[in-house]
């Protein structure tokens, strides 16, 4: 008989914590996160980016979402001013899509950066 869903899936975390580098302890710094996330990628050559980019982004609040954008449009250079209006002008979905073609978005304008601002 073969293994059931929830016995494949201990396996597979323990295969997965066998090789994965250690959390940093600083969980609410973006930069160490996208460290982090350069390092198991970089590991699992590619393999599991798409696993470990997901919590990347919903590390972030919606709350510090919306603020990273409207900081990346306030203060960002005019490409990333209008990638920043049209994440702005989209539905939720389409603001994923857009933080997903660019993730600097977050790692330069988010939490932890100086261009950071939640009252604009």
């Amino acid at each position: 008989m073969g293994l059931t869903e929830k016995e494949r899936f201990h396996k597979w975390e323990a295969k997965l914590q066998e090789w994965m580098p250690e959390p940093p302890p600083n969980w609410q710094d973006i930069f160490a996160l996208r460290d982090y996330v350069r390092q198991v990628a970089k590991k699992a050559e590619h393999r599991y980016c798409a696993i470990v980019l997901k919590p990347l982004l919903c590390a972030v609040t919606g709350k510090q979402t919306l603020a990273s954008i409207k900081s990346a449009h306030q203060y960002g250079g005019n490409f990333i001013s209008k990638i920043a209006a049209a994440a702005l002008a989209g539905d939720p979905r389409n603001r994923d899509r857009v933080l997903q073609a660019f993730p600097e978005i977050i790692a330069q304008y988010g939490p932890g950066s100086g261009f950071y601002n939640e009252h604009i």
